[in-house]
């Protein structure tokens, strides 16, 4: 499978899968995708699963898009969810 294949795959994903594999695709998008997804893991970060959100903060760490995380992780740093949290401080200083 190539980077593009993998890369509609994880975007149709966090259109359609579960939980898990929503959240499991916000972070390989953030590692195999470029600066033009950041947009997509912006919008995953307002899911209502707490997995998905945190995927989200890993994602936009992985990314390395610095405007897209400073408009996102400070608000997922005060998530409700701990693990969310966790994860979106880290992901700022990635």
């Amino acid at each position: 499978m190539t980077t593009e294949h993998q890369v509609a795959f994880f975007l149709r994903e966090l259109e359609t899968g579960d939980t898990w594999r929503r959240a499991a695709a916000a972070k390989g998008l953030g590692k195999l995708g470029a600066a033009e997804h950041a947009a997509v893991l912006v919008r995953a970060a307002a899911d209502p699963a707490p997995e998905v959100r945190e995927g989200a903060a890993v994602g936009l760490g992985r990314l390395g898009v610095p405007e897209a995380g400073a408009q996102v992780l400070p608000a997922l740093m005060d998530d409700d969810d701990p693990w969310v949290r966790r994860r979106a401080s880290l992901a700022s200083v990635a």
